[in-house]
């Protein structure tokens, strides 16, 4: 079930929309996503993305599966996606709504330094997990 959410840039330069994959998130620990936002990144899956008017859309090919979308104006990080367009992920500090998610799973947990934790019951999925989700088409 996809649900429909509205979300911006700090400066507003970039409105958009996302059909958002379930009322969950997870926090990546991979060291790309702690190194882009100096911590976890947290992010929900999500089917589509409709941005209003990219001029100020900007992306950054972190690896050669992935690409960081984020505004060039105020520099907010905004989504991540793979470049063949098999996966999407929202940042949820970007959504003007995102209280009501819940924090579902951890990804990349093998890469998640030791001076930090979450008290959250979550599932949590190593790499090698999560890429072969990913080649599954899951």
């Amino acid at each position: 079930m996809t649900e429909t959410r509205a979300g911006r840039c700090l400066c507003g330069a970039i409105v958009y929309e996302a059909d958002l994959n379930g009322p969950h998130f997870h926090a990546c620990h991979c060291g790309k996503c702690r190194r882009w936002g100096g911590g976890p990144a947290f992010a929900t899956p999500s089917e589509a993305i409709r941005v209003e008017d990219e001029t100020h859309l900007a992306f950054y090919s972190s690896s050669k599966h992935g690409e960081r979308a984020f505004c060039q104006k105020c520099g907010t990080h905004l989504f991540w996606r793979f470049k063949t367009g098999a996966g999407l992920a929202v940042w949820i500090g970007a959504l003007d709504e995102h209280d009501d998610l819940s924090f579902g799973s951890q990804i990349f947990i093998n890469r998640k330094p030791d001076n930090y934790g979450f008290n959250n019951k979550t599932g949590d999925l190593t790499g090698d997990q999560v890429r072969a989700l990913f080649a599954a088409g899951k």
